[in-house]
């Protein structure tokens, strides 16, 4: 071997000998979970059920982009509040007849993983997404009962067809188990559910019926529930009825509901939020509209009332007969009743103020009664009765804290390999040297996992420089040096020559080379587009070390499927693109166990996720290329088979995921006969959702790509003439350890080390890089 006595950089080396290391077979070893490892922190609390046992089960959403598109996982702890284990997604342990009920995945390896049912909430459980609030119940047998709704996929959560869903409480889905009685063909709320003494008959109330269909494909767009936060509440009403049905049963029937005439003796139920039922079978309605806690037997005779302001949860005490209700609007009260000769309150205590205006988002009551003090849980707070009084409400974040922040979900990862410093979401850093984590600000808030329109995406260049596509009102590139000083460099969209773009709609990466030259992906809009480019449709454009351009168009994409571009040291250019080579939609592993077409009955309202999530790596050299129809060069596909070529790229490696290219059908941009520019253009595809989310890459020294494969759970590595090297990891939800993985979204590598951010097990995992066979040596300095 010769050495010139310069690093990858091209510095020189003065009298410093090279270590030389030589390794065959690539064997990526576990090292350690990154410091923030917390499967205990709960997220925005959606569900809630005691046990027989006091086990609290807690359904919770997080890891979204938005508020209303985060995936669910189902937590348990012990009635002080200490982490037991998560049972949803299942545990990886558990033995295949205990997932009969369940589709799942097998790799060539043989490994289980979950399969995706609905790609924009990533759900492993048809109807298990972001749900809103609701009660759930658990029977003696072993039976987490709640309200799944076939939601979406499109923009945010949307009005769906509810149904009873049963799992156990080990995680498992045994055969029957899964999605059972219908509750409502249309509704954003699911329903609150309560049993009767003997487990036979379940109650559900607080349905909200939709006021129009959500179609996640094209047919249907509402400017409200699609584009306006998600609000489809605004565009549901309250279903005036208690709904009853028997284990196994079909549909519901109506047990109470807001028909005839108001009495006394008859109550019209008027916006009722949640059931309970006592140790007599007695059912309790809390009707937020007409300010009444209704009490009526299991015949459905009226019994008696409690008149209290706003109610919308209620619990009863088995043993005791005890009352709980949560009352008001914004500003929300816990209090107890006694019912016997006549309802007496006995305790209040203000719980907090809640200012979301939706009565989707309102806290959830749920009452361990099987031992004493009585413990309230209220989302995520603790709460125990202390006879006439309340005590102090605790939080189960705050009892399982582990002395230091808890990672979230981790979208974004970048190496500086100058400095070694390991960036994560732009908002904190490793210092690989020293094990230290630091905050570090930045202009803009976070990107990920949930972003506004101010928010900002960092990268690490190889230059040893931390670069932040900023903001969506005014997007620009920003360079930091590594003790995040804001140099004297702006990239701005707003600069005369320089494309346009939105970091939040979306700047898709940036990055630059050893030599400072900066790559960053920009939306084309305008002027600047080109005729036949569909909506948001990106290219990359490289600048020079000051800012100055040097090509606006390196790879140039008519689609808007393009992300984390990437730069070796010989200046070739690595992307994630929403395409497929020739007609393949689905890596080939999966021939057999998905569709290669849209449908797929299982999936919910039967949209194949896969060719929605998979795509490849693209390689091309120093001079660029572009992704065009007709443009020569590799034959490809994108969404459900449309055709588009690669041209100019020296290859394209399918089985990257989450690569998505579902957003395809927007409308577009194309030139008109007087050569102005109209907003007619429509790509096809299969349905409008977010396509904010974007798999996060990495290419080491070697030219090797290190790429998340999130539908199976895993690692790929590709040599630099793309050839596939292996894979590395297996399933795993939060409790499992070495390199198992639940969502894998971002990888970043160094010649040590390969970490792997796991976007809903919400931890970071670090690998080795270690070798079958290897060897060491040194060469001389010239």
């Amino acid at each position: 071997m010769e050495w010139d006595g310069r690093d990858d950089h091209g510095r020189p080396v003065e009298n410093h000998p090279l270590h030389v290391r030589v390794g065959l077979e690539l064997r990526p070893t576990f090292d350690r979970m990154l410091e923030g490892t917390n499967p205990a922190w709960v997220g925005r609390v959606r569900g809630l059920a005691t046990g027989s046992d006091g086990t609290l089960y807690v359904l919770h959403c997080y890891g979204g982009h938005h508020h209303r598109d985060n995936s669910a996982a189902i937590a348990t702890f012990d009635r002080d509040g200490r982490y037991l284990k998560t049972i949803a997604p299942f545990p990886a342990a558990l033995p295949d007849e205990r997932l009969e009920g369940l589709r799942t995945i097998r790799r060539a390896d043989g490994e289980r993983v979950p399969y995706v049912y609905q790609y924009e909430t990533r759900s492993f459980l048809p109807g298990l997404g972001d749900l809103p609030k609701h009660g759930m119940v658990v029977t003696r047998a072993g039976e987490l009962g709640f309200v799944g709704i076939q939601e979406g996929p499109k923009n945010y959560a949307q009005p769906g067809e509810a149904r009873f869903t049963v799992i156990g409480v080990d995680g498992g889905v045994p055969a029957g188990a899964g999605l059972q009685t219908l509750i409502h063909p249309l509704t954003d709320s699911g329903a609150s559910l309560a049993l009767s003494p003997d487990e036979q008959t379940v109650y559900a109330t607080g349905v909200r019926a939709g006021l129009h269909p959500a179609i996640p494909a094209n047919e249907f767009t509402c400017p409200v529930c699609d584009g306006g936060g998600g609000r489809t509440w605004r565009h549901t009403v309250p279903v005036p009825m208690v709904f009853r049905f028997e284990r196994g049963a079909e549909q519901v029937s109506v047990f109470l509901d807001g028909s005839g005439p108001a009495s006394d003796e008859r109550p019209n139920l008027t916006h009722p939020m949640d059931v309970a039922t006592d140790r007599d079978g007695n059912v309790y309605v809390a009707d937020f509209g007409a300010d009444q806690v209704w009490i009526h037997d299991a015949n459905g005779t009226y019994l008696d009332r409690i008149a209290i302001d706003q109610p919308f949860r209620v619990a009863v005490h088995r043993g005791n007969g005890a009352i709980y209700v949560l009352a008001g609007d914004r500003a929300v009260d816990l209090v107890k009743f006694e019912r016997s000769e006549a309802v007496r309150e006995l305790a209040r205590r203000r719980i907090g103020d809640y200012r979301h205006p939706s009565p989707l988002m309102r806290p959830i009551l749920a009452l361990d009664d099987t031992d004493e003090p009585a413990v309230l849980w209220i989302d995520h707070q603790r709460v125990e009765e202390q006879g006439d009084q309340f005590g102090e409400p605790a939080s189960i974040n705050r009892i399982n804290a582990t002395g230091t922040f808890s990672m979230g979900a981790v979208m974004e990862l970048s190496l500086d390999r100058i400095h070694r410093h390991l960036y994560v979401n732009n908002r904190r850093r490793l210092d690989i040297e020293t094990d230290t984590w630091e905050l570090f600000p930045t202009q803009g808030g976070r990107m990920w996992p949930t972003s506004t329109p101010q928010s900002a995406s960092g990268t690490a260049g190889r230059d040893g420089k931390y670069y932040l596509n900023l903001g969506a009102r005014r997007a620009r590139v920003i360079r930091y040096t590594s003790d995040m000083t804001v140099e004297d460099f702006e990239i701005s969209r707003n600069e005369e020559g320089h494309l346009s773009g939105f970091a939040r709609n979306r700047g898709r990466g940036q990055t630059a080379d050893h030599l400072g030259n900066v790559y960053v992906l920009w939306k084309k809009e305008g002027p600047v587009a080109d005729e036949g480019d569909f909506h948001r449709a990106h290219t990359l454009t490289q600048y020079a070390p000051d800012g100055s351009p040097l090509n606006k168009r390196l790879v140039n994409s008519q689609i808007p499927s393009v992300s984390s571009p990437r730069v070796d040291f010989q200046g070739n250019v690595y992307l994630v693109a929403g395409l497929r080579p020739g007609t393949q939609m689905a890596p080939e592993e999966l021939r057999g166990q998905v569709p290669r077409s849209l449908h797929d009955p299982d999936a919910v309202h039967g949209l194949n996720a896969y060719p929605m999530i998979y795509g490849s790596i693209v390689k091309f050299g120093p001079e660029g290329g572009a992704i065009f129809e007709n443009a020569g060069g590799i034959a490809a596909n994108y969404a459900y088979g449309e055709p588009i070529d690669v041209h100019g790229a020296q290859w394209v490696t399918p089985g990257v995921s989450v690569a998505s290219s579902w957003a395809t059908p927007k409308i577009g941009r194309e030139r008109t006969a007087d050569g102005q520019w109209s907003t007619g253009r429509q790509a096809p595809g299969a349905s409008v959702v977010c396509l904010c989310e974007h798999a996060n890459i990495d290419v080491d020294g070697f030219g090797r790509v290190f790429y998340p494969d999130a539908g199976r759970a895993q690692v790929g590595v590709l040599d630099t003439a793309g050839n596939r090297l292996g894979t590395f990891g297996t399933y795993g939800n939060p409790d499992s350890d070495g390199l198992s993985f639940w969502w894998p979204q971002a990888v970043a590598v160094d010649h040590e080390a390969v970490y792997v951010g796991d976007r809903l097990n919400r931890r970071i995992v670090a690998a080795r890089l270690s070798y079958r066979n290897e060897k060491t040596g040194t060469l001389a300095h010239p």
